[in-house]
């Protein structure tokens, strides 16, 4: 199984041979180098700005108007955020619509499909990584965004609470809520330099966690022990 939550509910559905946990592995490394300045640059985002990131399929079962909704809130807060989205997909419109119907469309900042450079460049360009999906079987873009160093804020659910620890690597909100979206958002702007530096440094430890390195081995050691 990808995840703790995807052998459970394995178990409730009454799987009764052996299940081990193996996650899809991310090549870590690989996005701890990367250039947000220069993307900044290519979208329009100033280089001193708050910028809230998300990337991946822009679809209803992601939970965008949620995100975009409480993105919008805090834009409106904070004149100096901006909201950089990567993907495409049906749900594109209707996040667009939100964000301009709240005043604020002119901070929103759409990059389309990135790969390579581009995805990695997109991750550091970003000050916090936000993420509501209810439906993962394991956050691969949530171990991508830590890899490179970038905290998350995410609404509990299965895929995702094996990744975002509460507090240490970001904020893992119970329940659904904008005005708690947006406080943990607000929470995580405030946090001064040397505490939002250990903030960073566990995103990494968790995202080594779920490199490719250890998902092999732990993959191969199920095979062979």
């Amino acid at each position: 199984a990808p995840s703790e939550s995807v052998m459970q509910m394995m178990l409730a559905r009454g799987v009764t041979s052996p299940i081990n946990v193996v996650p899809t592995g991310i090549y870590a490394e690989k996005f701890t180098r990367g250039s947000g300045k220069n993307l900044r640059k290519e979208l329009g985002v100033p280089l001193e700005a708050f910028v809230i990131g998300h990337l991946g399929r822009l679809a209803p079962e992601k939970n965008l108007e949620f995100v975009a909704q409480s993105v919008a809130q805090f834009l409106k807060r904070n004149p100096d955020a901006h909201f950089l989205v990567g993907g495409k997909g049906p749900s594109e419109e209707s996040l667009q619509q939100i964000l301009h119907q709240s005043g604020v469309g002119d901070r929103l900042h759409l990059a389309g499909i990135l790969k390579g450079k581009d995805l990695i460049d997109a991750y550091h360009a970003m000050n916090v990584f936000v993420f509501a999906s209810q439906s993962e079987t394991q956050g691969l873009v949530l171990t991508e965004a830590m890899a490179a160093g970038v905290p998350v804020i995410a609404v509990d659910a299965p895929g995702v609470r094996e990744v975002v620890r509460d507090g240490i690597n970001g904020r893992l909100l119970t329940e659904q809520n904008i005005e708690d979206f947006v406080g943990a958002i607000e929470w995580l702007k405030k946090q001064p330099a040397d505490k939002l530096k250990k903030i960073k440094s566990s995103c990494q430890e968790t995202a080594e966690h779920f490199s490719m390195k250890n998902s092999t081995e732990k993959a191969l050691k199920m095979y062979f022990s």
